[in-house]
């Protein structure tokens, strides 16, 4: 875990009930400056957590995206690595050498060369699930109420959209978990949301467990 994870996601991925499920063993790196975190990619490691932290140095963005091309898994909360700290005109993963966005299964902040804001919602409603038969909801999850902050960003064509945000008739629907089409590089799970916040306690870890081909 690179970033500045919630409290929440803190508190699940350190839980007694979730470390060792399936063999998964989390190692948090808390630091909020990650310019000298690549060194840590280096290592054995089956997927990497970014959250909460949007400035990422060039170096370590490059890092991952080599790490994932060459088999790790990948996932991405909210603004996660979306600014550099030495350039504000610059905005999400299409930033430096060894691009983020060359295995991301979204986009953020627009869509034109005139890069839009990263929006922010607070979204009330449920999370509507796409693909009930994808691993990470388990067996027989259901849509589930949701209401919390959700990130703005538009599946790329390689991506497949495995939920979204139903905020009600009329109203415009936000993606929530989006999947990257990457064979053979390592799978990207791109989350809007915050999802130890969800209302459905095995989401995350039913990721975890489909990221590293293992089972609960």
């Amino acid at each position: 875990v690179f970033g500045q994870p919630s409290d929440e996601l803190k508190a699940l991925i350190g839980s007694s009930a979730f470390q060792g499920s399936g063999g998964i063993a989390v190692r948090p790196i808390y630091e909020q400056k990650l310019d000298d975190r690549a060194q840590f990619l280096t290592r054995q490691v089956d997927v990497i957590i970014l959250a909460g932290e949007p400035y990422c140095e060039r170096e370590f963005r490059k890092a991952v995206t080599d790490r994932v091309k060459s088999g790790a898994s990948l996932i991405v909360i909210g603004d996660a690595c979306t600014r550099v700290r030495d350039d504000n005109t610059v905005l999400g993963w299409g930033i430096g050498v060894g691009l983020l966005n060359t295995i991301m299964p979204v986009e953020i902040g627009g869509l034109t060369p005139r890069r839009e804001p990263i929006r922010t919602y607070f979204a009330t409603g449920q999370i509507r699930i796409i693909n009930p038969d994808h691993p990470i909801f388990g067996s027989g999850q259901k849509d589930f109420a949701f209401a919390g902050d959700v990130v703005d960003v538009t599946p790329t064509s390689n991506s497949e959209v495995l939920a979204q945000v139903d905020t009600g008739p009329g109203q415009r629907n936000l993606y929530a978990i989006v999947e990257a089409k990457s064979f053979p590089s390592g799978k990207v799970i791109y989350f809007a949301f915050d999802p130890a916040a969800a209302q459905a306690p095995n989401l995350f870890k039913n990721v975890l467990l489909y990221l590293t081909s293992r089972r609960g």
